[in-house]
Order: structure tokens, then C-alpha cells, then sequence
């Protein structure tokens, strides 16, 4: 089946190369100037620079002087030159005694003939044939014909090898008769059948570790106004490199499920207790054989060499200490009875969860969810390994695992996600299982995972895979009356008031609130949740969801009468004051919601403080004195429903997913808050104290162990580690292309045209060639994949001008491309959609929805044609249908581009096709290095950085992670009435205490800011306890446009970042993560 999709996406290729260099048929006869037909792929006379026309009715390369000025000078780089392209060269290397390359050049002329007033252009194909010596330069050139010349340089390497540059110039003076000096299909192929080229690594000698690493995919050469284009590599050397105008570099899949282990580890078989000694066979093969595969790169031929051998060691040692953590905790559930519970827990919440979702998109409706229990789930071996590398830090919070942060590094689209899924079940179980062992804490509720996000389209589409495995668990504990606690399995949904409103409030009409915006509210909330989990059911508008702003609820049920969540509300909050409350088991949100911490008192019932429970309203402070007296006034009274009680455990696990994203300036603001986060999620336990544990995941990530001790403060192990070679970890093993094509990369970069113009071409052409194959009795089946086409750029700014192309341009060119390959009919009629920060967030869960329609369950016309994107989607947009995606632009990280590009070609072979825009300099070295590029894309991963204790993130940051510290420690400290102003009545050994553990963060992180660390935590403790003495109603913040504040009745000490305020001592406060830096507006003013 892959190799059709193959053969279809080859069609694409062809066609992209037929009409942007051509030609069309090699003895054609043009009606048009080959210079409008082909804007690829051609050299052109000698000094010739861009004639600017306003030319709006065609595809001609003389596009408007403004379209090409903004294209050069769209970014803060110099661009190349304002020359057209005259010459295209080769860069290899060779050994010293190696000196003579066979240079075959080809390129085609087109002759210009008039008739009877019409103009045609002929093609005239010509091919010659070089040898040349290169123990020296050339510069001056070669004369081939009619001032076309070849040239080359030579230099040479301290290695003992030389690096040749071969050159093809087009010589040719413009005159009047201007087509005829142009060269077209212009290809340069070098060849050296005796000795061959060698590898860069090879040249240049393998100097760094990556070197060995990536030394498997040996890069042979790079281009010049062009890329390089190579095959049949023999080792570190290859026969024939050949230049190539539109690159093609296809990435290996990966084989994540293992042949050996296909049918093992299934989690129906795993979750029943009767199979406890076949469970434990399959995890000690698996461990036998990661043992064995150790044992082998102990005798890998790299470690023979001296200068690789230390690091050899260093990664032998690393696989070696995760054998030892994934044995002990395969020890762990063998001996402990209730962790070997929480597993079988795990495995059925897990196999529910995946029931669930089969039985959501079932075909007959009469079908039930017992109808999908099968044994349809598997757990892939990096999966299940890296559960039980977990195991232990879960179950013995003592042991040192629990202070180190397992980063899951693994490809997009492997199953991370189900991986700390699994963990999360395990710990969910296992806590209600031991609640009776702990005294100091009531284990049976409060939160007890906090998963954060870094992006809005992230968070939405994880919340609903959460949410089925949420609802899983919920109805086994049901089921299990009481075995897994007395208070339910929810998830909470903590995101900002653009998402979900914060109060019940908010939802009414009011002085500030008019119907219109309650309504609107209303429908935002509604949108959140619009399908059952447990069985896909479209919710009811009116009947599914219930909000009682009077006693503060939102419920959500599913109107299907069969389903397990008729009777009972959907466990899931989306309003803040419900969350705080009810204390759901997972706190899913966005990074930049934590900075509420310093601000919002009812917060800290999210990491365990609390005072009274009420068995129907939840949990409360002391503090809320308006939320206790509400409860009363239900009935709720004291000693009879509302009840003094313990504190919950804090959350025990904290996972951060995406990495890499939590970098520049939010990560330098992220780690000063993530100080105060860990402090809350600590527990005392018999005067230890038991940090919670930390678990992240990325695709993409460079430098993590410096990243995460700058977040962190913690030492990290990476998931699974590598061993000698990128192509096997053993956990996952790269397949060849010719059993399993993958993703196939494409460049495309014109510099005889605009990049709207270039845009244009390359969409059109996409969007026909699938239109051709719609009906083809070969490819009907197939065409799907290709059929939607991702749009990606890299700013909305960009991402405006294309809506007009899809508007207008696009189906003109489309009409073009029919009479050319003579289709029967033109794509003109094009279904667009945008994901973008300027939807709202009711609206992505749309748009997601019409991008998983494809057209072979239904007519072309409900599925989308275009969706055009901004980085929005780099993490988070799972859609498996999609398999064409164009990148306008070189993303700003290779990162990015990474994870963009994978949003396609997971299903079946992807295509991505990469627009470059030969006007800046950066796209321009990446087109021309494009192969080796994409050879080793995860190498040129940038590193990542944060400096939380830097001066600007101190003054920005500090204080409100030392107050938010404060206040969950003290409860005199806690409410915002009266709190701010005791801090005069809190002893100073005790506040001693908190700093000293800041500073302890400070010494580990960025020790060169200690001392200042120290002196500005002192100075604004100092200038707090002044405040309390001088100001009778010290508030930590109040609103600024109040009456209280503007009469000067009610101080505070804290302004929320960028606003008002009256007094210089109000310590300005980030109010979010994201808003680290004002904004300046600049107005011309022209007379």
C-alpha cells in the first residue's frame, strides 16, 4: 500500500518539476517566453538585474518592484544581490592524488522565431562532456560554447585531502534578443569512477561526537545556487554527484513497535491478574535484550578508536544505569502487591480509554462499548520501558529517581503521549491504594497531576485525549466501590479567562456584562467539551450542559441514555472557582496560568492546603470566608457537612510536554516561577521533605541537561539514550525506504520571480495534480493523503497575502495548468480555512474537526482544500490523514521545523515542500546545503536557553515566586484582604528558611547571582514589612480603577505588570508569563 501512495506522491514531484523548470515535452514549441514558463532551473546572461514591471494579469517573472523589495527586505538580513542568477557550482572533496573529475554538463536553448506576428520558442537541447585535471585552479574558466564557461577552485586541506568547487557560468552579454542568452534545465554532473568523492567527515576529519553519530549518512557535497544530489554511496565515498534545482530528501520512518515484539505487551492481557507470570516474562525479555544490545556497543568499532572511546564509555554507562531503574522497577510490582495493582490498573484504564475512542467513531450505531474490549491495544517497548523506569520514583518517593527529570525524547507521532499517560494512571491508582499508609496527609483526592502545555491548540487536543483516559479510570473506581478511593477521577481544566471564563460571575449579566458578552461566554465554555469521551456522542446544546451560577456547578452530560455518563456528570471542570474547589486529580493548562500563583489565594488548594470540606462543595481556606458562607446558606453546615480536615498530599507529578518550546524569554521567566511550583508540590514527611517528581517530553531538543538545570534545578536523564549511531537505540531502529517510505522533503527556491509569485506556482500545482489523480482508477483510493494541503508560514504577517492567492490566483493558475497537462477539468473552487492565534479557542476544535474529514467519506466539497497555518501547529495538531504540507519560508529553528513538518506523513508517505526565498540569505544557505541538511536534521537543532536569575528576570520575577512561597506556607500570609499586611507577624527564622531555599536554587542554577539574588530578596522583604507598619489596609493587589484605591482607602503591594498605578512602591507584578516586555506604539506624523 505504501509503495502506491509512493508512486502517487512521485506524481506530485514530477509535476512540480515539469512546470517550474521543465519542460513539458523535450522537443517542445513554446506560445509563450520560456523565461514566463519556467521561473527554476536556468542561468541567465552575465550582470543582468531585476527590470521591474507592474504586470497584474500574468504569471510573469517581472513582478512588481514592491512584491520584490518586500521579499528582499522582509527580515533584518542582507539579502544576496539584486542580480539574477548567471551561474550555478558543486563543492566535493577529494584525496590528494585524486585529480581528475568528469564533468557532463546539459542545459537546453530556446530559439525565438516570429510568424505572422505570433512569436514561438524552440528547444534546442545540447550536452557536453569535460575532463578535467584539478590540482589547480581554474578561475579563469573553460570555454564550452557561445560564452558559456567552466571554471573551478581548489583548495586544500590540512587532512592530506583537497576541496574542489566546479562552477557552470553563463557568460552571455544581455541584448536585444534576451531568451536566446538564457540557458534552461540547466544540470552539472560531476563523476570520478576510480578513487570517488569522500564524505565531509571523511575530509575534514571526525572531530566531534556528532560526527560518529551521524556518521552513517555521509554528506558528499553542496551546491552553489543550487543543492547537491548524490546516491549509491559505497561507504565514505560515491561515484557521481549531480546538481539539483529542486532538491528531494526523503527522511527514514522509524520502527517503534520492534518485529520480535509484535503481539507482545498488550494491555487487556497485562490488566488481568491471572496473568501475572506471562506479564512478567514479556518485561524480562525485553530487559534481556536491551542487556544484550549493551553488551554490543561495548565491541562497536568505534570504540577501538582512543579519541571516541571516553565517550563511548559515558553512553554505555548511561544505557546501563536506565537497565538498572527499568529492573527495579520490574522488581518493584513483582514484590509490592499494590503497585503490581496500580499496573493492572494502569494497562485496564489504558485499554478502556483506547475502547473508547474505536467505539467513538463506530459505524452501527446499535454497537455498545463491550463490543470493543478486544484485545485491540499494545504498549510499544519505549513505552512500557518507560514506565518502568518510573516505577520507583512513584513508589519509593525517598529514592534519588524522585530528584531527577526523565525527558522522553522521542520522534513526533511515536506515542509519548501514551507513554506518560501510562505513569499517570499508575500513580493515580497508587496513591488511592497506600492512602491508609500516610498520616501526615489525606491521600484520597487533591491534585496529583500537573500537566502543562506551552500553546493553546496543545492543550485542547491533549485535554481530550486525557479526558478519555480521565473518564477510564473514573469507571473502574466506580465499578470497584471504594478500592480506589471515595472521591472521584476528574481533570481540571486551569487556562486563561480567553479559553474558559475564571468566575461563575462572569457568566452573568451585569453592569460590566451585557447579554450579548454573557452568551458569548456561555458558548465559549459549552465549546470546550463537545463530544462524550466515553462514546463520541455529539453533546446537546440545551440538555448536556448545566450551569447553576447560584451554587457555582457547571456539569456536562452525555444525552446518549446507554452511556455511563447519562446518569453522572462528564469529570471534568473548566471555571476556575470550580477547580479550586474540587481539586480535580489532574490540572491540565498553558505555562504562562502559573503566574497566578502569586496573585490568586484560593491557588494553593490546587497543591493540597486546605481547611474545611464540605462532601458536596469540596474543599476551602480558612480564608474564603464568602465561599464557606455560601456553602452554609446551601444547608451545608458545619459538623454536619462541612467538616475541618487534613491537607491533601501535593501533586507528586509535574510533566511538561514540548521542552523545547519552554526557551528565550518564557523560560527564563518559566524557571523562576518553576522554583515556587516545586516548593508548593513539596511534601513533609516525618521532617523529610518529598519533592514531587518530574517528567517532560520533546521531539526536538538540544543542550537539555544545561536547560534543565536552569529550570529546573535538577540533574536529568534522557529517554532513551542513544548509543553509537543514530539509526538504532534500540528502542527504535530507522527502516529502509525502499520497505517503508516516509517523509519526503522538496526545495523550491526561484530567484526570477517573487515569492508570491513562486507561492502561487507551487500551490497550484499541488492542488491540480490532486484534482487529475481524484478519479484515477489507480490512485481514487490513494489521493485523499494529498488532497488537503497545510499551508505553513512563519508569521501571520505572511500569512495574510496568501488568503488572496487562494482567493483569486490560484484558480486562474489552475485554469492554466488544465490546458497544459490537458485535464479534463480545473480545481477552481477551493474550501480554505486558517489555524491561527486569531481564532478563537471554540473555533480550533472546528477547524480540527474538518481537517480530520477526508474525501473518501464524503463529497470533496465538505473537505477543506486549504489550510493555511502559523507555527500554531508545530506541536499538538495530530490529524493522521494529512500528507502535504508547504513551508513558506525557512522557520526561525530547525525545532520548529521539525515539528511543523511532522504534522504530515504519518499515515502515509508525506510530502513537504519547502518555498525558499532566495532574497535572504538564510534561506538561500539553506536551499543550497538542503541535502545535507535533511540528512541530519536533528543536528542542526539549536540549543536552548534560560537564564531565570539573570538581573531583568529577577526584577521581573523574583519577589513573586519568594511571595508565592510565602503564602502557601504561612497562613497568616494567604488571603489577599488582610494577608500582605502580616508579614510583620511571621517570624524571621521561619521566612529565613524560604529564602535560604531560594537561595539554595539560586547556588545550584546560576551561582555567579547569589549575592545579588540575596540582597534584592532582603531589600524587598525590608521594604514589604515597612509597607505593613505604614499602611493600615495593605492589600497584595486591588483593583486600580476602585474607589477604595483611588481614595487612597486601600494600598497595595503589587501592580499587575503594564498597568496603572498610583504609587511608586507598588512592586509590578507579571500578571502572565507570556507578557514579559511592554510594548511601544510608534505613530508617523507627517504634515
Amino acid at each position: 500500500m505504501r509503495l502506491v501512495y509512493k508512486d502517487l506522491r512521485q506524481k506530485f514531484i514530477d509535476s512540480l518539476r515539469t512546470d517550474l523548470i521543465g519542460p513539458y515535452e523535450e522537443d517542445e514549441e513554446l506560445r509563450e517566453s520560456p523565461t514566463t514558463s519556467y521561473i527554476m532551473g536556468r542561468l541567465s546572461p552575465e550582470g543582468e538585474d531585476y527590470s521591474f514591471f507592474l504586470d497584474r494579469d500574468s504569471f510573469s517573472e517581472n513582478d512588481s518592484e514592491e512584491g520584490i523589495i518586500e521579499d528582499m527586505e522582509s527580515d533584518d538580513t542582507l539579502y544576496i544581490s539584486k542580480n539574477k542568477q548567471a551561474s550555478l557550482g558543486l563543492r566535493v572533496f577529494l584525496s590528494e592524488e585524486n585529480d581528475r573529475i568528469e564533468v557532463n554538463m546539459k542545459w537546453a536553448d530556446y530559439i525565438g522565431r516570429e510568424e505572422e506576428g505570433k512569436y514561438s520558442f524552440s528547444r534546442n537541447p545540447r550536452e557536453f562532456q569535460e575532463n578535467i585535471n584539478v590540482k589547480s585552479s581554474n578561475i579563469l574558466g573553460l570555454h564550452i560554447e557561445r560564452d558559456i564557461y567552466l571554471s573551478w577552485i581548489v583548495h586544500r586541506l590540512d587532512t592530506g585531502y583537497k576541496m574542489v568547487s566546479i562552477y557552470l557560468e553563463n557568460r552571455r552579454h544581455k541584448v536585444k534578443d534576451y531568451v536566446s542568452k538564457n540557458i534552461f534545465q540547466v544540470e552539472l554532473e560531476l563523476v570520478n569512477n576510480e578513487l570517488g568523492f569522500v564524505s565531509e567527515n571523511l575530509a575534514h576529519g571526525m572531530k566531534e561526537e556528532e560526527d560518529y553519530f551521524f556518521n552513517k549518512k555521509p554528506i558528499f557535497a553542496r551546491g552553489y545556487g543550487c543543492a547537491a544530489r548524490w546516491d549509491k554511496v559505497d561507504g565514505n565515498t560515491v561515484k557521481i554527484v549531480t546538481s539539483d534545482f529542486l532538491p528531494e530528501k526523503e527522511i527514514n520512518g522509524v520502527d517503534l513497535n520492534l518485529d520480535k515484539y509484535r503481539g507482545y505487551f498488550s494491555m487487556l492481557k497485562f490488566s488481568k491478574s491471572e496473568n501475572q507470570e506471562s506479564t512478567f516474562s514479556e518485561l524480562e525479555d525485553i530487559l534481556g535484550d536491551y542487556a544484550i544490545w549493551i553488551s554490543r556497543l561495548e565491541a562497536h568499532e568505534y570504540m577501538k578508536d582512543e579519541t571516541y572511546k571516553p565517550v563511548g564509555k559515558e553512553k554505555i554507562k548511561i544505557c546501563n544505569e536506565n537497565l538498572d531503574r527499568m529492573i527495579d522497577g520490574l522488581r518493584i510490582i513483582k514484590e509490592n502487591k499494590k503497585a503490581y495493582q496500580a499496573f493492572t490498573f494502569m494497562n485496564e484504564a489504558m485499554h478502556l480509554s483506547r475502547a473508547m475512542n474505536l467505539f467513538s467513531k463506530r459505524e452501527n450505531i446499535e454497537d455498545d462499548l463491550g463490543d470493543y474490549l478486544g484485545d485491540h491495544s499494545h504498549w510499544r517497548p519505549f513505552q512500557i520501558a518507560f514506565i518502568l523506569l518510573n516505577i520507583r520514583s512513584i513508589v519509593e518517593p525517598e529514592s534519588a529517581d524522585r530528584d531527577l527529570l526523565d525527558l522522553l525524547f522521542f520522534p513526533t507521532g511515536g506515542g509519548k503521549t501514551e507513554a506518560y499517560l501510562g505513569i499517570i494512571a499508575f500513580l493515580m491508582a497508587y496513591r488511592r491504594l497506600t492512602s491508609d499508609e500516610c498520616h501526615e496527609y489525606h491521600k484520597d483526592g487533591g491534585v496529583t497531576v500537573i500537566i502543562r502545555y506551552t500553546l493553546r491548540l496543545l492543550t485542547t487536543q491533549q485535554r481530550d485525549r486525557i479526558l478519555k483516559l480521565v473518564s477510564a479510570c473514573e469507571m473502574i473506581r466506580m465499578r470497584e466501590e471504594g478500592l480506589y478511593g471515595e472521591k472521584e477521577f476528574s481533570i481540571g481544566f486551569w487556562v486563561g479567562s480567553g479559553v474558559t471564563v475564571n468566575k461563575f460571575k462572569d457568566l452573568e449579566v451585569s453592569q460590566y456584562n451585557n447579554q450579548s458578552q454573557a452568551n458569548y461566554k456561555k458558548r465559549t465554555l459549552k465549546s470546550q467539551i463537545i463530544k462524550c469521551p466515553s462514546c463520541g456522542e455529539i453533546l446537546d446544546e440545551e440538555k448536556s450542559y448545566k450551569i447553576d451560577i447560584l451554587n457555582k456547578s457547571f456539569t456536562i452530560k452525555c444525552p446518549r441514555e446507554a452511556c455511563f455518563f447519562n446518569k453522572r456528570p462528564i469529570p471534568v471542570y473548566l471555571i476556575d472557582e470550580e477547580i479550586y474547589s474540587k481539586t480535580p486529580t489532574i490540572i491540565i493548562g498553558t505555562v504562562d496560568k502559573f503566574a497566578r500563583i502569586t496573585f490568586e489565594e484560593r491557588v494553593h488548594l490546587l497543591f493540597g492546603k486546605r481547611d474545611v470540606e464540605c462532601l458536596d462543595c469540596g474543599s476551602f481556606l480558612s480564608t474564603d470566608e464568602e465561599e464557606i458562607t455560601n456553602c452554609a446558606h446551601r444547608g451545608h453546615l458545619f459538623e454536619q457537612k462541612q467538616k475541618p480536615c487534613k491537607n491533601f498530599y501535593p501533586p507528586e507529578l509535574i510533566l511538561q510536554d514540548e521542552l523545547h518550546l519552554i526557551t528565550g524569554p518564557l523560560g527564563t521567566i518559566y524557571g523562576n516561577y518553576e522554583m515556587a511550583i516545586d516548593a508548593l508540590c513539596t511534601a513533609d514527611i516525618g521532617g523529610k521533605r518529598i519533592r514531587p517528581k518530574y517528567i517532560a517530553s520533546t521531539a526536538t531538543i538540544k543542550n537539555a541537561e544545561e536547560q534543565v538545570k536552569a529550570l529546573y534545578s535538577r540533574a536529568h536523564n534522557q529517554f532513551p539514550p542513544s548509543g553509537h549511531d543514530s539509526d538504532d537505540s534500540f528502542f527504535s531502529k530507522e527502516i529502509s525506504l525502499d520497505d517503508y517510505p516516509f517523509r519526503l522533503y522538496l526545495g523550491v527556491s526561484s530567484p526570477f520571480a517573487s515569492m508570491k509569485t513562486t507561492i502561487l506556482r507551487v500551490y497550484a500545482v499541488l492542488l491540480q495534480t490532486a484534482y487529475r489523480y481524484k478519479e484515477d482508477p489507480i490512485y481514487k483510493d490513494y489521493i485523499d493523503a494529498y488532497w488537503t494541503l497545510i499551508g505553513y508560514y512563519n508569521s501571520k504577517r505572511e500569512l495574510g497575502g496568501a488568503v488572496r492567492l487562494i482567493q483569486d490566483d490560484i484558480p486562474d493558475r489552475s485554469k492554466v495548468l488544465k490546458e497544459k497537462n490537458k485535464d479534463e477539468w480545473a480545481r477552481i473552487f477551493l474550501n480554505y480555512d486558517e489555524i491561527t492565534s486569531r481564532k478563537k479557542g471554540w473555533e480550533i476544535p472546528q477547524v480540527l474537526e474538518k481537517l480530520e474529514k477526508g474525501i473518501n467519506l464524503g463529497s470533496d466539497k465538505e473537505v477543506l482544500d486549504i489550510a493555511v497555518a502559523t507555527n500554531m501547529i508545530q506541536v499538538g495538531m495530530d490529524v493522521d490523514r494529512l500528507g502535504l504540507m508547504a513551508v513558506t519560508g525557512q522557520p526561525k529553528t530547525t525545532a520548529e521545523y521539525i515539528q511543523a513538518t511532522s504534522r504530515v506523513g504519518r499515515q502515509s508517505p508525506g510530502l513537504v515542500v519547502t518555498i525558499y526565498n532566495p532574497y535572504r540569505a538564510r534561506d538561500l544557505s539553506h536551499y543550497e546545503n538542503f541535502t545535507a541538511y535533511h540528512s541530519h536534521l536533528y543536528r542542526y537543532v539549536e540549543g536552548t536557553s534560560a537564564t531565570p536569575f539573570s538581573a531583568r528576570a529577577r526584577e521581573r520575577a523574583l519577589h513573586a515566586s519568594f511571595i508565592a512561597m510565602l503564602r502557601n506556607e504561612f497562613e497568616e500570609l494567604r488571603t489577599n484582604k488582610f494577608g500582605a499586611r502580616n508579614i510583620e507577624n511571621i517570624d524571621k527564622e521561619k521566612i529565613d528558611i524560604i529564602i535560604e531555599k531560594i537561595l539554595e536554587r539560586v547556588k545550584i542554577v546560576d551561582p555567579n547571582n547569589l549575592e545579588k539574588a540575596k540582597e534584592e530578596l532582603v531589600y524587598f522583604l525590608d521594604e514589604w514589612k515597612k509597607l505593613s507598619r505604614s499602611e493600615d489596609n495593605l492589600y497584595y493587589d486591588f483593583y486600580y480603577n476602585s474607589i477604595a484605591y483611588k481614595t487612597n482607602r486601600v494600598q497595595r503591594l503589587l501592580r499587575p505588570y503594564g498597568s496603572y498605578g498610583k504609587h511608586n512602591y507598588e512592586k509590578e507584578t507579571l500578571n502572565s508569563m507570556r507578557n514579559v516586555q511592554k510594548e511601544a506604539g510608534l505613530y508617523l506624523w507627517r504634515d
